[in-house]
């Protein structure tokens, strides 16, 4: 099996390398890390394997996560996570506009962050987007089921999705 492959934007090094250390720990793939929002936009076009996106709403440039996001959602079709220590509610009424799988609140945890991950492959799965992103997700053994996202299945082993 392969593992999932996450694909990190965020502009601050030390918290995208935390955040790709915790990934890793939880055995998910790190495919890359974009500084910025061109910089995922370049990655992208370049790598066609990637499952899943993790984007920090505030990145430096002139493209937001937000932006970035609408592009994701237009051009490529991949779920995508908001990561973000803003909970404002402007900031939450423009990502919930892009219609984001999951959404995260720094700091967090590896539970939160895999939580995360789950809810939103299982989301874009089933084509829901998250609706309520601030709640919290808890999910039970009826929760592991196996899931088809394109051309690839998903198979939930102990906290993680492998592909």
């Amino acid at each position: 099996m392969e593992q999932v492959q996450i694909l990190i934007v965020e502009d601050e090094i030390l918290v995208a390398q935390d955040i790709s250390n915790r990934l890793s720990k939880i055995n998910y793939s790190i495919a890359g890390v974009a500084l910025s929002a061109q910089k995922a936009l370049d990655f992208l076009e370049e790598n066609a394997s990637i499952d899943i996106i993790l984007i920090d709403i505030i990145l430096h440039g002139a493209l937001d996560g937000i932006e970035l996001a609408r592009i994701i959602n237009e051009k490529y079709r991949i779920p995508f996570i908001f990561l973000t220590s803003h909970a404002d509610r402007n900031i939450v009424s423009r990502a919930i506009s892009v219609k984001p799988y999951a959404y995260i609140l720094k700091p967090f945890n590896d539970r939160q962050l895999s939580v995360a991950i789950e809810m939103a492959l299982i989301n874009f799965a089933t084509g829901k987007p998250e609706k309520n992103p601030l709640r919290t997700h808890e999910f039970t053994v009826a929760d592991n089921k196996v899931m088809q996202i394109m051309d690839s299945l998903f198979l939930k082993k102990k906290h993680h999705f492998e592909r």
